[in-house]
């Protein structure tokens, strides 16, 4: 079981790393294009040149009541139309819905402050319409969208739960092995070190345990067959330091038992 839940977990470990770079690389590292299939709708959210204002100079939110009175848009795309349903500040937000004969290509999208005769400031967006879901997968800017067809994102959410129950499965399978092994008067090595000369190791028996300053301490492999001993140094409640040269066989999985 153990050995099921870890490998379980690397495997849901390296499946979120991949989400997260291609999250990443999908969202800051290639070129932001608005994109649209033609014959549906999709929503569609950029940024304006400047916030838009009340007049008070605090920014502007609105719903679709007013924000299609403030903005309007120019496109060179025939049978795209918006309608602009939020606005908040920088932020616009808009309904775009293609025609199903519209033609498919790579096309611009302003939008502006209605009533402006100079909107050259405000940024020109690209915009591709695809002739299908399909086609707009292939060219998606994640590497799941174009081959899984579904965002990064909701590969994060997917991996989170299980993960989470592994941590917490694993954090109690090791609780209940290490209560067993304190009733032995077996400790585990908490923390290995490396110094210039030697080994620091920080190891689970302490004064509660019986353990004083100058005890020798059996050092036990996974299988609990004896590799070594060290001399403990220092002495916490439920802890103790010793030190073993760098040549000896020390590792994080090993044991350590009070030499009788």
């Amino acid at each position: 079981m153990p050995r099921i839940l870890e490998w379980t977990s690397k495997l849901l470990l390296v499946i979120l790393a991949l989400a997260l770079v291609d999250t990443v690389v999908g969202g800051f590292f290639v070129e932001k294009t608005l994109r649209l299939v033609r014959g549906k709708s999709e929503y569609l959210t950029a940024k304006l040149d400047r916030p838009v204002e009340v007049g008070t100079g605090f920014a502007l939110e609105v719903g679709p009541e007013k924000a299609n009175q403030i903005l309007d848009y120019k496109t060179d795309a025939h049978g795209v139309v918006l309608e602009f349903v939020e606005i908040s500040g920088r932020d616009w937000r808009a309904l775009a819905t293609v025609d199903p004969k519209a033609p498919a290509g790579d096309y611009v999208l302003q939008v502006f402050r209605r009533g402006e005769s100079d909107h050259v400031k405000e940024p020109v967006h690209s915009l591709r319409v695809f002739r299908d879901a399909a086609a707009a997968s292939a060219m998606a800017s994640t590497f799941s969208e174009r081959h899984f067809g579904f965002p990064p994102f909701y590969g994060i959410i997917a991996v989170l739960p299980p993960l989470v129950l592994c941590f917490l499965l694993t954090f109690r399978i090791s609780g209940r092995k290490l209560k067993e092994l304190d009733e032995l008067g077996i400790g585990p090595i908490y923390r290995v070190i490396k110094r210039k000369k030697h080994w620091e190791l920080l190891v689970g028996l302490g004064k509660m345990h019986g353990i004083v300053p100058g005890a020798t301490l059996l050092v036990l492999n996974p299988e609990k067959e004896q590799v070594g001993e060290i001399v403990v140094e220092k002495v916490e409640i439920d802890t103790s330091t010793a030190t073993v040269p760098l040549g000896s066989d020390v590792r994080h999985d090993y044991l350590v038992v009070l030499k009788a």
